[in-house]
């Protein structure tokens, strides 16, 4: 037989709970959730009245980060200890394809074109150019991309703000571009079309504090890595031309998308035919 459940009692030893003092719990918590209701319309009011300060869209961004409060790294998988194995694939990505390399590339070529016509000679010194700031350019994010991938740890994100946005006037817009967003460990790649934002992200590793800017879209809690060695040096997982997200052991999976490998080889055959018209022209008017 199932036995009968005891009543609540209250300290005073009568046995039951006056259902009087229940309802004027109730009310009392209905008048404070209804006070602070009106404290946040206020506010709503006050910024209102100011908008004509600032466009809508910016009225909207200073509303949401007011109620939202700071943003937060989301649960991730855990990241195997430092140091870790960099898969191979990852370090092929070191060619990875760039948009931004490409169409400078050809603005590089076709812009002198005048010059080169007149004057020959220089044109080992336009290719020399290119070469060496793409070395410069893509060694330089490399190592920073392998140095976290090898000693990178997750870290927290205390705060986001907003920095810029594209105009059409002034910054950065894109139009039908392939943009990444990360949330958690996972990132997205759209095709986008408006505005360039600038956010500057505040995050800590072991109690040593950091800053990183991001450019694309607005951060959605990307995970953050920072060097366990290092922590100034952090990079949002989106700013991978890759996934990093770890499997269940933590450690990196090292799987490329077959529009990246096809990149790759793309990169590296313009890359070669590159040096292959540096070495030609070197000997065709310098000798």
């Amino acid at each position: 037989m199932i036995g009968a459940v005891a009543p609540a009692t209250s300290g005073g030893g009568s046995g039951m709970t006056d259902p009087a003092d229940l309802d004027a719990e109730r009310i009392a918590e209905l008048q404070r959730q209804l006070a602070e209701a009106t404290e946040q319309v206020a506010r709503v009011h006050a910024e209102l009245a100011g908008a004509g300060r600032g466009s809508g869209a910016q009225l909207v961004d200073r509303l949401a980060a007011r109620f939202a409060g700071p943003p937060r790294t989301p649960d991730v998988a855990p990241l195997a200890p430092p140091p870790r194995s960099v898969p191979i694939a990852f370090r092929l990505a070191v060619f990875s394809w760039s948009w931004w390399e490409q169409f400078g590339l050809v603005i590089g070529f076709t812009g002198p074109i005048a010059l080169w016509g007149f004057f020959p000679w220089t044109i080992p010194l336009g290719l020399i150019a290119a070469l060496v700031t793409i070395v410069v350019l893509r060694g330089r994010r490399s190592w920073v991309r392998l140095r976290l991938l090898k000693w990178g740890q997750v870290a927290s994100v205390t705060g986001a703000q907003e920095l810029s946005q594209g105009t059409y006037y002034s910054g950065v817009t894109y139009s039908n571009m392939i943009v990444p967003q990360a949330r958690g460990w996972d990132v997205t790649r759209d095709f986008y079309s408006g505005p360039a934002t600038t956010t500057q992200i505040s995050y800590s590793l072991a109690g040593v504090p950091g800053t990183l800017r991001l450019r694309g879209l607005p951060y959605d809690d990307g995970v953050v890595l920072a060097d366990s060695r290092k922590p100034s040096v952090a990079l949002c997982v989106s700013s991978f031309p890759y996934a990093v997200k770890p499997d269940a052991g933590g450690e990196l999976v090292g799987r490329l998308r077959a529009r990246a490998w096809l990149g790759i080889v793309l990169t590296m055959l313009i890359e070669a035919g590159l040096v292959v018209a540096t070495v030609a022209s070197i000997d065709a008017f310098w000798r």
